[in-house]
């Protein structure tokens, strides 16, 4: 048995897989994989037949096993399934807070708890046995610096580390009624970083580093009978990671596994009593596993669920030791434990009779036997039933756009599916890389190519491949199209599915920044990626004043105005292409050097388009009311209200606290923040405090929707803070509190300094 190899999973298991399982009636002989080569003693010819077939719970690891039955662990439950009838019986919690933890042994019914409200002391149940009373060790008496090792037959194992690398080991077990502790003796002196392995019921196993010298490990064998050394030998290029090597021992031979680091899978056998051992290559891999049954050798991958491919070693292979014949015996394994009896139990699977535990035997001739003890119910290969693609999606509606398939319950589907924008021929690949119960494979799609920049709108085709981790049975394909669409976001400049920040330098270079990539760090690290912007465009330093008032010409595309020196008003209409992101500039009219403050891209009047807000050098609020005419995009102003003279920064916002139209904030000489809620006909409620220390800020930019909430955003600029330059301010659609604070951002472009301005 080899536990640093469990694997205990998160997914919940539906309550009727905890149920007792009862199968009863003959079952045929079982359907074997094609062996590589040699001949492999199929079940039917030992005139043998199992009569009832256990049940694996879905997702449980199993924990131990023993020659009538298995312990696992799904969650915090324990319990042990007998072969003979399916039953289960559940193991009890424990009288601590924190529940109770059970431990198999090795070929052995025996299973021990170990219960943190009561260290040291073990309870040993016979799960073999009915009626029999549990037994308990108390081994408190050692104190704090031991700790649990395993458990071989009913003989549990205590290991104390030392200071100088070297370890005590005991073994415990009870005599009639009273417990027996055993020193382990002949430890060799030069034995460091002791690493106890559990084999057999009879043998245990100490992987050691002679003198520290971790180049050179060998293994003292322990007769557990006589609590003795009784062989060390070397572990020629074994790993000083336990969780890297795997060891083996019979009557007649020791198996070890060598270091993986180096991507090889290198088997080591040797004969008991003599220190040179065979080396048998056999491939790239990791994670091999081996053990010994008769005059074999068993051994296997045991990575393929997470490996990014099939391997051909995920197989269970048995290597004569007398002539080196090889048979297949699994299609995969994930664990092989020493069963009692001569016998061994394999966590797998085959083509023919799907995903459990299998038994193997030798038969008469010697030869390996496999019998299937206890199935999941699920298959190794795919059988593809159905599929949920839609035919467009919209990145600004919740929850994300999701691609799924759905199969027959099957072990370890992998599907991968790769989305392709065909104007720009940049992919988005989704992966699925875990099984699912249920064969249900469901895709969420994230707003990022590969190369992480934001996916862009269009069309797009797919193609999905499906196929299990172990490359069994048919692979599946399948193609198609959809289309990435949705609204056109006031805020974006690069036909992209998220709001963009536009900053101009003072050298007059105006340049576009995917907002995914602005704001996807929030610390201050020197490894940060530059956040690079989509296009640049130069001359646009003769403007005083920029305004992003969204889509004002009719056109998909958000636009931007600029203000120049004389004081005309420039259109600048949006064409989404980043070579030539806008069309050539019209003239909009004169006079709007008469303003002190311009914001627009709030609806004000509630007729779906946005409109344009001016303060003059008086305070007086005048209106420029939209009219999505691209020729004459706004009506003669309006005057509304006075009084805006105290405020030096106004931002239109858009809807940002429920009320019927669009709204704006605004700063006042004192750094407080003012909410004007629209009422949808050009004027405003009366002004809303929301918050003080926004002085601070050089812009507040109403960015869009951020947070795919259905809410507004802004984002506001602090270029003298020395880390954290932006801040994020979530719309919670509340006139009362319109603004949550998201974070501080470490803000990192190429072209901004100090007098860089963003909109």
């Amino acid at each position: 048995m080899h536990s640093h190899r469990h694997r205990i999973t998160g997914r919940r298991l539906a309550a009727a897989a905890l149920a007792v399982a009862s199968v009863t009636g003959g079952l045929a002989a079982p359907a074997f994989a094609a062996p590589a080569t040699g001949v492999l003693a199929a079940e039917a010819a030992t005139g043998t037949q199992q009569q009832a077939l256990a049940k694996l719970p879905l997702d449980a690891s199993v924990v131990g096993n023993g020659p009538t039955g298995f312990l696992w662990i799904y969650q915090d439950t324990f319990g042990w399934t007998r072969y003979a009838d399916g039953s289960v019986t559940k193991l009890p919690r424990g009288d601590g807070a924190e529940p109770a933890f059970y431990h198999g042994g090795a070929g052995s019914d025996v299973v021990v708890m170990t219960d943190r409200a009561k260290p040291n002391v073990f309870t040993l149940y016979d799960m073999g046995a009915k009626d029999t009373a549990p037994v308990v060790i108390d081994a408190s008496h050692l104190g704090s610096g031991y700790h649990y090792s395993g458990l071989l037959g009913s003989t549990v194992v205590m290991t104390a580390p030392n200071w100088d690398g070297t370890a005590d080991i005991r073994l415990f077990s009870n005599e009639d009624g009273r417990t027996v502790d055993r020193a382990v003796r002949g430890i060799p002196a030069a034995a460091r970083w002791v690493k106890v392995d559990i084999s057999t019921p009879d043998t245990l196993i100490l992987r050691y580093a002679p003198n520290g010298d971790e180049s050179a490990w060998r293994a003292a064998l322990v007769d557990v009978a006589s609590a003795t050394v009784v062989e060390d030998r070397p572990l020629t290029a074994s790993s000083r990671y336990s969780f890297q090597t795997d060891t083996a021992v019979s009557a007649t031979h020791v198996a070890w596994t060598e270091d993986p680091s180096a991507g090889n899978a290198v088997l080591r056998v040797g004969l008991r009593g003599q220190e040179e051992s065979k080396r048998i290559p056999l491939g790239r891999g990791t994670a091999l596993t081996t053990e010994f049954l008769g005059d074999w050798v068993l051994y296997g991958l045991t990575d393929g669920r997470d490996a990014d491919a099939p391997h051909p070693l995920n197989a269970l292979t048995a290597r004569s030791l007398k002539d080196d014949r090889t048979v297949k015996l699994l299609d995969f394994v994930r664990e092989i434990r020493f069963d009692g009896e001569g016998a061994l139990l394999v966590e797998g699977g085959t083509v023919g009779q799907g995903e459990g535990l299998y038994r193997i035997t030798a038969a008469p001739g010697g030869d390996p036997v496999v019998t299937l003890m206890a199935s999941t119910g699920r298959s190794v290969v795919l059988n593809l039933t159905g599929q949920t693609v839609p035919a467009s999606v919209d990145f600004g509606k919740s929850p994300l756009p999701t691609l799924s398939w759905k199969f027959d319950p099957a072990v370890n589907i992998r599907v991968k599916v790769v989305l392709t924008h065909k104007a720009s021929g940049q992919t988005t690949t989704l992966l699925n890389k875990y099984p699912n119960a249920e064969g249900l494979v469901e895709l969420p799609w994230y707003d990022r190519f590969d190369n992480h920049s934001t996916v862009q709108r269009g069309a797009y085709t797919w193609r999905m491949t499906a196929q299990t981790g172990y490359g069994l049975g048919p692979t599946y394909e399948r193609s198609g199209s959809l289309t990435v669409g949705g609204p056109h976001l006031p805020h974006n400049f690069t036909d992209r599915v998220r709001p963009d920040l536009l900053v101009k330098s003072p050298t007059g270079y105006l340049s576009a920044y995917e907002t995914n990539d602005v704001l996807a760090y929030n610390g201050p690290d020197a490894e940060v990626p530059m956040a690079e912007s989509k296009w640049a465009t130069t001359g646009w330093g003769v403007y005083n004043h920029l305004v992003t008032p969204g889509n004002i010409g009719g056109a998909p595309q958000a636009d931007v105005l600029g203000r120049d020196r004389n004081g005309v008003l420039w259109q600048h209409l949006g064409t989404g292409d980043r070579k030539k992101p806008f069309a050539p500039r019209t003239r909009v009219g004169t006079g709007w050097q008469a303003y002190r403050l311009i914001t627009g891209g709030s609806d004000l009047t509630g007729d779906g388009r946005p409109d344009l807000v001016g303060i003059d050098k008086a305070g007086v609020q005048w209106l420029h009311k939209g009219t999505g005419s691209w020729s004459k995009p706004f009506a003669d102003r309006v005057k509304m209200s006075a009084g805006w003279g105290i405020y030096n920064l106004v931002t239109a916002t858009g809807n940002l606290a429920g009320g019927p139209a669009g709204d704006l904030v605004a700063r006042d000489k004192d750094g407080v923040l003012w909410l004007h809620l629209g009422r949808g006909d050009g004027t405003f409620a009366p002004r809303t405090r929301i918050s003080d220390g926004w002085n601070q800020f050089t812009e507040i930019t109403a960015v869009g929707d951020l947070g795919n909430d259905g809410r507004p955003d802004l984002i506001a600029r602090n270029p003298a803070h020395t880390t954290y330059k932006l801040r994020v301010y979530n719309g919670t659609g509340l006139w009362a509190t319109p603004l949550k604070e998201l974070g501080p951002y470490y803000w990192n472009t190429m072209f901004m300094d100090e007098s860089d301005a963003q909109y």
